[in-house]
């Protein structure tokens, strides 16, 4: 099996590599205007020719003006290294913040919830008539401790298999 210099040719050309067109050779006129930096094909250039056959564009427009009609639109902001700096700190200021915010809410331990129930039994027992409060502190003290003993189930508990 042999190939030939044009077949690969072809190859390059169906890939979008091909060179520009020599002077001899002649214009295709079907054939949309790319502008620059972009790749086309023939099934792009077919598409093009189907679609003003079809009047969906107009004879007026261009493949490069219609590719290219956005291209001088500004989608993102261009800033300055200044403000790119003070936006950098700004953001290490306010995680900064928010660790002093973790910091100031600690979760208290069941140990201390135990201590706050005992300060609350105390209060609650030097006052006459409040039984009350001394039914809420115990209703507290045992929701505390039913909450230490909870333990995490592994996760090996939520794929076992069960019985359909």
């Amino acid at each position: 099996m042999s190939v030939t210099a044009t077949t690969i040719a072809n190859c390059f050309r169906h890939a979008s590599f091909a060179a520009a067109p020599d002077a001899s050779e002649e214009p295709l006129l079907d054939e949309p205007a790319v502008p620059d930096g972009f790749a086309t094909s023939d099934e792009v250039a077919a598409s093009w020719t189907a679609l003003r056959d079809a009047g969906v564009v107009p004879d007026s427009e261009s493949f490069c003006d219609y590719v290219s009609a956005d291209s001088e639109v500004v989608a993102t902001e261009q800033l300055p290294d200044d403000d790119i700096v003070r936006a950098v700190n700004d953001l290490d200021e306010t995680s900064n913040d928010d660790s002093a915010d973790e910091r100031k809410t600690n979760v208290p331990t069941a140990s201390e919830a135990l201590d706050v129930v005992d300060v609350l039994r105390r209060y609650y027992g030097t006052h006459e008539g409040n039984e009350d409060g001394m039914n809420i502190a115990a209703a507290a003290e045992r929701a505390i401790v039913r909450i230490r003993k909870m333990q995490q189930r592994p996760i090996t508990d939520f794929f076992a298999a069960t019985a359909v």
